[in-house]
């Protein structure tokens, strides 16, 4: 029988919170399943407690494939790097059209490829184009500016090279995982990989105002790669995938881990929608110790 817990109150503060984890996933690391009622109150706490929304926000892109973003940040000219593509980037098309933006998506999909070749041959023929196979949601082209977008078919990762990139297991979806999140039993694709100070010099961008990142589980590797580097987006949006495939007990652990890194380095969370992040970077603010 597990033993009993407190359950998790609004009054703890973070440390409070943070050893309830340690307590509800116990020294065997998994948790026992009456225990994920627990857990996913403490997702709600401990969110509560780290969220501070000081800014207008903007949600951008359809209700699958949009964000939401400081209303400040979405400032013609600047540049918007989009990691993970699939085939719905209303987000993306939002940037560079509604917004003004310089748009840089980074993907080697092949099916998210063809997805945004074709996106980007129904804007020169003044057509419009299928927002992930939909018989009805379409691109709004109509202000779409190809000199502002452009693509870049390797995938985000901790070092330059090649890496092995998983498959989903159901044939039919498109996003595929350097970490195998989906734990497919297909055979990965070897695709160039590039550190994000590797991209952005070859991009030549020295400043980024957004950043979003949309991975598959390789997430927690990038965000903490990048914290190691001089490279600051104004703007950061993340999806943590384990959310939707948790990959053991320890999920939630990682998910507060990579928030903490991120609050440490100077970035606070404006916004959580499901498992979508949005942090944003307060240079003057005081770094956590």
């Amino acid at each position: 029988m597990p033993r009993q817990l407190k359950p998790p109150s609004r009054s703890w503060g973070r440390a409070t919170l943070s050893r309830f984890v340690k307590q509800v996933i116990g020294p065997s690391g998994i948790a026992a399943p009456t225990r994920w009622k627990e857990l996913r109150k403490f997702d709600a706490i401990y969110i509560a407690k780290t969220h501070r929304e000081s800014a207008p926000m903007v949600t951008v892109g359809s209700q699958y494939g949009g964000w939401s973003v400081p209303k400040a940040s979405l400032k013609k000219g600047a540049t918007a790097i989009c990691v993970g593509a699939g085939e719905d980037i209303t987000f993306d098309i939002s940037l560079n059209g509604e917004y003004q933006m310089d748009v840089f998506v980074v993907d080697p999909t092949p099916r998210a490829i063809r997805h945004v070749e074709g996106i980007l041959d129904a804007a020169r023929a003044g057509k419009t184009f299928s927002v992930n196979n939909s018989a009805t949601e379409r691109y709004d082209l109509a202000q779409f500016d190809e000199r502002r977008f452009h693509l870049c078919a390797v995938a985000l990762w901790t070092y330059d090279g090649v890496v092995e990139f998983y498959p989903p297991e159901n044939e039919r979806h498109v996003s595929h995982s350097i970490v195998n999140l989906q734990k497919a039993t297909r055979a990965p694709l070897r695709v160039p990989c590039r550190t994000f100070e590797t991209l952005a010099r070859d991009c030549r961008i020295d400043r980024v105002e957004i950043l979003k990142i949309d991975i598959e589980g390789a997430e927690y590797e990038v965000l903490r790669n990048l914290m190691r580097s001089k490279l600051r987006p104004r703007i950061i949006c993340v999806e943590y995938d384990e959310y939707h495939h948790p990959q053991d007990d320890l999920w939630f652990d990682r998910v507060k881990q990579s928030i903490d890194l991120l609050e440490h380095t100077g970035y606070q969370l404006t916004r959580k929608e499901s498992c979508n992040f949005t942090f944003c970077y307060s240079a003057s603010e005081k770094m956590r110790a």
